[in-house]
């Protein structure tokens, strides 16, 4: 059996000539295998790989861009992929909310450290106090920055690079 799907990020779609179907890929995978067959089945384009292409050609050449003709065992593989990606990005995402977290929880200590250093730089109270909460003001922007944008996601790669050339 091949089918005609669309992998995104934590969804699959599958293309039939009825129409189409989306599901996630972390509960098709939470499926036993014969439950997973069974909901699967009339998303099969045919037992042909020539059946799949020519309803493939249905579509525009955009469309037709982001779509996949996989076979049964392919399809399995690729939910099981799928799954471990989704996993790794949950993780990655609770790894920074926590680390947001420290950060929030650690603000106040920051700005009375920051303050009480720039005190003994002997500059005045008020001054002390605008400078240490501009700097914890800096600190959680640059944070949300690196952390929480597509931006400190591939710094965050090349960083995870370099690191594992290190290793080599």
């Amino acid at each position: 059996m091949y089918y005609v799907v669309n992998q995104q990020k934590d969804t699959l779609t599958f293309y039939f000539p009825d129409g189409t179907s989306d599901f996630l890929i972390e509960k098709l995978v939470r499926l036993s295998r014969p439950n997973l067959t069974k909901l699967i089945a009339p998303f099969s384009i045919g037992d042909h790989i020539e059946d799949a292409m020519a309803f493939k050609q249905e579509f525009s050449a955009y469309e037709a861009g982001d779509l996949q003709i996989v076979s049964k065992p392919e399809l399995m593989e690729m939910l099981q992929t799928g799954a471990c990606e989704v996993a790794q990005e949950r993780d990655r995402r609770e790894d920074t909310l926590t680390m947001t977290l420290g950060l929030v929880l650690a603000g106040p200590l920051l700005f009375f450290l920051d303050m009480v250093i720039f005190e003994s730089i002997g500059l005045n109270a008020l001054v002390s106090e605008i400078g240490a909460a501009a700097v914890v003001i800096f600190l959680f922007v640059a944070w949300i920055a690196v952390a929480w944008t597509a931006w400190g996601m591939k710094l965050e790669e090349k960083f995870e690079d370099a690191l594992s050339h290190l290793h080599k």
